[in-house]
């Protein structure tokens, strides 16, 4: 009961139904054929090869490199550390941009100048501008041929 100031007076009656959350309520009749879910022990890439997927649950690439390590197998293992060594080495790629400024600069001073080692070593900063991002792309491939291989093994040996 609650006693307003003006002298009013409010009661309230206890609800008959308890309260449902029917957000959190499932329906009696879902009219729908239930499946059954197997889940299998293998390991399923997805896209690129850096996205998996095991019972079920979508995992990260470190999520498999910890499950895959967890199983102490050595050809697996090799399989994993040259993938993570490609992973480190293909943000070399941006590498690219300092070379090819560097390279410009150095060969517009070597041109100015009349020097052929200045212009040499313009050249060769531009060549290696370019070929960063194709070792960034080469790195990326093995990475991810790394990473299907380990999961071919783990498939066939689990």
């Amino acid at each position: 009961m609650i006693s307003f100031s003006t002298g009013m007076k409010q009661t309230f009656e206890k609800p008959a139904k308890e309260y449902v959350d029917e957000k959190h309520k499932l329906p009696v009749d879902l009219n729908v054929r239930k499946r059954q879910v197997t889940y299998s022990t293998k390991i399923e890439t997805l896209g690129n090869n850096h996205h998996f997927r095991y019972q079920g649950d979508f995992m990260s690439e470190l999520e498999i490199y910890s499950f895959l390590l967890s199983e102490n197998d050595k050809d697996i293992n090799v399989q994993i550390k040259k993938s993570k060594k490609c992973h480190g080495l293909q943000f070399i790629g941006f590498v690219a941009i300092p070379l090819g400024i560097t390279g410009l600069i150095t060969m517009a001073t070597g041109s100015e100048q009349n020097d052929n080692t200045i212009i040499a070593l313009g050249g060769l900063c531009s060549l290696t501008a370019i070929a960063c991002p194709i070792s960034s792309g080469i790195f990326k491939r093995n990475r991810g041929k790394a990473n299907k291989e380990a999961v071919r093994i783990y498939n066939q040996k689990y």
